[in-house]
């Protein structure tokens, strides 16, 4: 169905069908209907050719952000997890699939393991003191879970899509701008 929508011009579309599948799937994963969710296997760049994005956000919009963010009614973990990603450059599915064992607060280390990694190889990340604070209170939040961000399903992290939803919740007052556009920023 999504390359039927591709090959008839609908690249977008088709796109965002493929959204909405793998949502859907997600979804019935979480609920342990189905064991692997096959859209996974089916890669965005496949359906259609994604446009570059250069947004990095101003240190007036960061600011904004901030204050927005931790003003909003959003659950305190995806605050948290929100401004982890921009203290720390990493990437979504970095932080959702972190598990404690890989936190080292005395050492001031979080080590991103390879099957977690974009690239397919560990890489370590090196945390200030603030980053050290808010891993401390998702650590309180978490409970007994090896999850840095544990899911709705026991024994699962929260989804990747857990984290869209809740920007997507807030009404920023600063021109839009994704969670990868996060990333972006703290690299500049």
């Amino acid at each position: 169905i999504v390359f039927r929508k591709r090959d008839a011009g609908r690249e977008k579309a088709a796109a965002m069908l493929r959204g909405i599948l793998k949502r859907l799937f997600d979804y019935a994963m979480a609920q342990t209907l189905i064991e692997y969710n096959p859209i996974a296997s089916l890669p965005t760049r496949f359906v259609t050719t994604l446009t570059s994005r250069d947004r990095a956000l101003e240190p007036a919009e960061i600011r904004t952000f901030l204050i927005e963010l931790y003003q909003s009614n959003m659950a305190r973990r995806s605050k948290l997890a929100l401004h982890l990603l921009l203290l720390t450059l990493a990437r979504k599915g970095e932080l959702t699939r972190a598990r404690w064992e890989h936190l080292n607060f005395e050492a001031g280390e979080w080590l991103i393991p390879s099957e977690n990694s974009k690239t397919d190889k560990p890489h370590m990340v090196y945390l200030s003191c603030q980053v050290i604070e808010l891993f401390r209170e998702l650590q309180m939040l978490a409970g007994d879970s090896e999850w840095v961000l544990p899911g709705r399903v026991k024994d699962q992290p929260l989804s990747d899509a857990a984290l869209n939803q809740a920007l997507v919740g807030i009404n920023f007052s600063i021109p839009q701008f994704t969670i990868h556009d996060l990333r972006r920023t703290a690299s500049t």
